[in-house]
C-alpha cells in the first residue's frame, strides 16, 4: 500500500518539553524539527503557541515558511486554541493568544488550527459555547484555515460525538472536529461510533499508543505515558481500518506525548515515531 501522509504533531518534535511544562516552549531549533521531520518522511510538522511566539521573535513566519519550503514540508497545523468561551480576565488573556495564532495560522498557511475546552466545568449554557466555537470558525476563515476541536476524556466534551454536537450545531464549513485514538479510547468511546460523524468533518486524525490502564489522572497519563505506535495495547490498527472505511483521506498525525520519549534525541524519537507508525498502516 501507499505510505499515508503523515504530519509530526508538535510534542513529537519538540524535544525535552511536554504539555505540563510552565514553558511550553520547544528546546530545538525550528530548523531542526523541520529537517527531522521531513528526513523521517512527514510531510507536515505542527507548533504550539510558545513555539509560535518563539518563531515569530526570532526568526520570523517568512523565514519559518522558507525553511519549510526549503525541506519539503507542505503541511503545519497550529495549537492550542483555549479559553475562547471564558468571561473576564481570562477571556482578555485567551482572545490575545487567539488573535496571535490566528495571525500565525495567515503567516504560515495553517492547514487548521486545534482548539479544546479546559479541564472543569463549562460554566456557561451549551449555546453560548456554541456561539463562541461558531466566531472561532469566522476567524479562521478570515484567514483562511479552519478550526480542528479535539474532545478529549477530561473536559465536558469528552467523546468524538460530543465534539461533533459542537461543530455541529455551529454550523460553519470552518469547524470541525480532530480525532485522537488516545481521547478515543480513554473517553470510553467505540469505534463504531464514529460511523455516527460525517467524514467531511473530521478535519485530523491522531495516532500514538498506550497501555491500557491509566497512570495517574488523565491529564498526566496524556502528557506522560503515551507510547509509539504499536507499543500499547490500543486497537490502533481496528482504529486505521475503520477511519478508512469511512474514507477518510486527510493527513495522519503523530502525536508522541512521553516522558521516556522526552528523554531521547529529538531525531532519534522522530524516525522512531514515522516508522512506527507506517509499520501499523502496513499491518492494517
Amino acid at each position: 500500500m501507499a505510505s499515508p501522509s503523515l504530519l509530526a504533531s508538535c510534542w513529537t518534535t519538540a524535544g525535552a518539553v511536554g504539555p505540563l511544562s510552565t514553558n511550553k516552549r520547544s528546546p530545538e531549533a525550528f530548523s531542526d524539527r523541520v529537517k527531522a521531520a521531513a528526513d523521517a518522511g512527514f510531510v507536515g510538522i505542527g507548533l504550539n503557541y510558545d513555539d509560535l511566539v518563539a518563531v515569530r521573535d526570532s526568526i520570523g513566519f517568512q523565514e519559518a515558511k522558507a525553511i519549510m519550503d526549503q525541506f519539503g514540508l507542505r503541511h503545519i497545523e497550529l495549537e492550542m486554541l483555549r479559553g475562547w468561551y471564558e468571561q473576564g480576565s481570562a477571556r482578555e488573556r485567551a482572545d490575545q493568544a487567539c488573535k496571535e495564532i490566528f495571525m500565525a495560522a495567515a503567516s504560515l498557511d495553517a492547514i487548521h488550527v486545534k482548539a479544546r475546552c479546559d479541564y472543569s466545568p463549562l460554566g456557561r449554557p451549551f449555546e453560548d459555547i456554541v456561539r463562541e466555537f461558531r466566531t472561532l470558525c469566522y476567524h479562521a476563515a478570515d484567514v483562511n484555515t479552519k478550526v480542528a476541536f479535539e474532545p478529549q476524556p477530561m473536559s465536558p466534551l469528552s467523546t468524538p460525538f460530543d465534539a461533533f454536537r459542537l461543530v455541529d450545531a455551529a454550523g460553519h464549513d470552518a469547524g470541525g472536529i480532530i480525532i485522537d485514538i488516545w481521547h478515543v479510547e480513554r473517553s470510553g468511546a467505540s469505534l463504531e461510533s464514529l460511523r455516527d460523524i460525517p467524514i467531511d468533518k473530521i478535519f485530523a486524525v491522531e495516532l500514538n499508543d498506550a497501555a491500557s490502564e491509566v497512570a495517574g489522572t488523565l491529564a498526566e497519563d496524556s502528557a506522560n505515558n503515551r507510547r509509539f505506535c504499536g507499543e500499547g495495547d490500543f486497537d490502533l490498527r481496528g482504529f486505521i481500518r475503520t477511519m478508512q472505511a469511512l474514507e477518510y483521506d486527510r493527513l495522519w498525525g503523530v502525536e508522541i506525548i512521553s516522558a521516556s520519549v522526552r528523554e531521547m534525541p529529538m531525531r532519534e524519537a522522530v524516525n522512531r515515531a514515522f516508522r512506527t507508525t507506517v509499520a501499523e498502516f502496513q499491518n492494517a
